[in-house]
């Protein structure tokens, strides 16, 4: 079972930012207490979440380390190095984190992740062939988080966090989630939600979400 380590170091914080925005000590000790703070969160969801990503045939090495950063000068959370800005609430955090390691984890070929997906990346990428890359990997992703989430959190916070979700900018999150949700009555009919990913189908008539660059 893999343990992260929260790390908020002032140094590999500042190299993300202008020098205009570079950090006081307050803030730097600050962050050092937030990253405490929400290892204390994480631990009641750590073995819970892990065991289920495992199941997915998701693993990672027994140690992962996640920093936390100012999201001064508009910093995105990323999944190598997983990076993740300081927020209030909590559950959104978690959401974040646990959406980035399923990026990290498909991406981590030496411990076994992609051969468990590799029938579902090519249906999808038939299916969806007109879509980007971004939006068929994040229809694999939305899913599992989805999945994870109703395990951990009240309906009523992971729906808060998906709509929140749908108003990102960034590399077709938002778009994933309107494909997904156009046909939820279909996915949530399936135990295992990877099947469901299989069964999906594209819809030239539903007016899904438009798929917007971070980066451009």
């Amino acid at each position: 079972m893999t343990q992260l380590y929260f790390i908020f170091n002032q140094y590999f914080n500042n190299l993300l930012l202008e020098p205009k925005d570079y950090l006081t000590q307050k803030e730097a000790d600050k962050g050092v207490q937030f990253a405490a703070k929400f290892y204390n969160f994480w631990c009641q969801y750590e073995r819970e979440v892990f065991a289920k990503l495992n199941r997915y045939g998701l693993n990672l090495p027994s140690t992962w380390h996640v920093y936390f950063v100012y999201s001064k000068n508009r910093i995105f959370p990323m999944s190598s190095p997983i990076i993740l800005p300081i927020k209030e609430d909590m559950q959104d955090i978690a959401a974040t984190l646990i959406h980035e390691l399923i990026h990290l984890m498909l991406l981590t070929d030496q411990m076994g992740n992609g051969k468990h997906f590799s029938k579902i990346w090519a249906y999808l990428q038939q299916e969806f062939k007109g879509e980007s890359a971004q939006v068929i990997e994040h229809l694999i992703v939305n899913t599992i988080v989805q999945d994870i989430l109703s395990d951990i959190f009240r309906a009523k916070e992971v729906a808060k966090i998906i709509d929140y979700e749908k108003t990102l900018l960034g590399e077709g999150i938002a778009r994933a989630w309107s494909i997904l949700q156009a046909q939820d009555a279909q996915v949530q009919a399936y135990k295992y939600p990877l099947a469901s990913l299989q069964m999906l189908k594209y819809d030239p008539q539903q007016d899904y979400l438009p798929e917007e660059k971070m980066f451009r």
